[in-house]
């Protein structure tokens, strides 16, 4: 049985400013989780997709470190 769809509220808060101030997108089973409901357990960890131009950015507000791609 699942349960009603996850309100953004329910994202944690560096989760949700960087999808907010850096345009991203949740991706994976974090996104299945918040527009479904359909699994059970809150997510290990939440995947996002950030433009390559605003990766940077992103990364200095979780990090406060410049950081390279590894991938």
């Amino acid at each position: 049985m699942s349960r009603p769809p996850c309100s953004l509220s329910r994202l944690p808060s560096i989760v949700r400013s960087t999808l907010m101030l850096h345009q991203g997108w949740l991706v994976g089973s974090a996104c299945d989780w918040l527009l479904k409901g359909a699994i059970e357990a809150d997510p290990r960890d939440f995947d996002l997709l950030i433009e390559p131009a605003k990766f940077q950015d992103a990364c200095k507000v979780l990090t406060d470190k410049p950081v390279r791609v590894n991938s």
